[in-house]
């Protein structure tokens, strides 16, 4: 099993370096390409030819920086139209300001903009909302004593712990964002999805490999934590939402969990219950 993680572990870090290595820059492929095309107009005669497989190549490079952008900007009502590449680019950039925190208010009201000082106030608020001051009892023990009736019957377990079929894994992938923030390792769905069929094998076989064994690489769980300000104007660390940027492999094992459970939850939580349950809205707790 650990060889199937150390090569997929190998494949994302090839491909990684090989994103990082400047040959998929479009902006700078695009202007050799119209530097070469200005060149040969220039020279009479014109070789049509070659002009017509340089522009071929130049609109590619277009629509690659027109992709690029659109994925940056995360916009998504825009599915047709002209190029908007200069759109995108300035909806990028007031999302980065937007999300740019300048300083924050620590616990005395002093104003710090120092990046360490920030760092300083978000490790000491999240160490405190997540660390309990009190012993927590034995929970299993106290619920066992309790006369709960079981929900959970030997068909609904059965079907949560059935085994992972390559079929099951491909439709969660493909059931997936393809422009949703991606991890530390860079990858988004659109990528697993358009080359599916070279690494496809691969991400079913590591997934499958999870559910046998109950062991993960420990890459694979290598979560990266962002701060998402819920004002325009973020003054305490308060008025930041923290969420986790995962690996898009992590992202599937916890999907097809989550389906399963998705499945069941509507015949274990009471109707009076709105959360958690799709197409329960929390409106109908007024009418009832």
């Amino acid at each position: 099993m650990f060889r199937l993680w150390e090569r997929l572990k190998k494949l994302c870090h090839l491909l990684y370096d090989w994103s990082r290595a400047g040959t998929t820059n479009s902006l700078r492929n695009i202007k050799t390409l119209q530097a070469e095309v200005d060149r040969i107009n220039s020279i009479h005669p014109v070789d049509w030819d070659e002009v017509r497989v340089l522009e071929t190549k130049l609109s590619r490079q277009w629509e690659a920086e027109e992709v690029f952008w659109q994925q940056k900007s995360r916009v998504k009502w825009l599915k047709k139209g002209d190029q908007n590449s200069a759109y995108f680019y300035t909806v990028t950039r007031a999302q980065r300001k937007r999300n740019f925190v300048t300083g924050l208010r620590n616990e005395e009201g002093e104003w710090v903009t120092e990046k360490s000082g920030k760092a300083t106030i978000a490790t000491n608020f999240y160490q405190t909302l997540f660390t309990s001051e009190s012993q927590v009892p034995n929970m299993a023990e106290r619920v066992s004593n309790l006369p709960i009736a079981h929900s959970i019957t030997p068909q609904m377990n059965a079907h949560l712990t059935a085994e992972v079929l390559p079929r099951e894994v491909r439709n969660t992938v493909f059931s997936m964002g393809s422009k949703q923030a991606p991890g530390s390792d860079g990858f988004t769905g659109k990528f697993f999805k358009a080359f599916w069929d070279i690494v496809g094998t691969s991400v079913v076989d590591a997934v499958i490999s999870f559910f046998t064994s109950s062991r993960m690489l420990r890459s694979f769980n290598h979560t990266w934590l962002s701060l998402i300000p819920k004002v325009d104007s973020v003054e305490t660390i308060r008025q930041l939402r923290l969420i986790s940027l995962c690996q898009f492999v992590y992202k599937v094992i916890t999907k097809i969990m989550a389906e399963r459970l998705a499945s069941l939850l509507p015949h274990i939580v009471s109707e009076g219950q709105n959360g958690f349950i799709r197409d329960r809205q929390i409106i109908d707790n007024i009418l009832i």
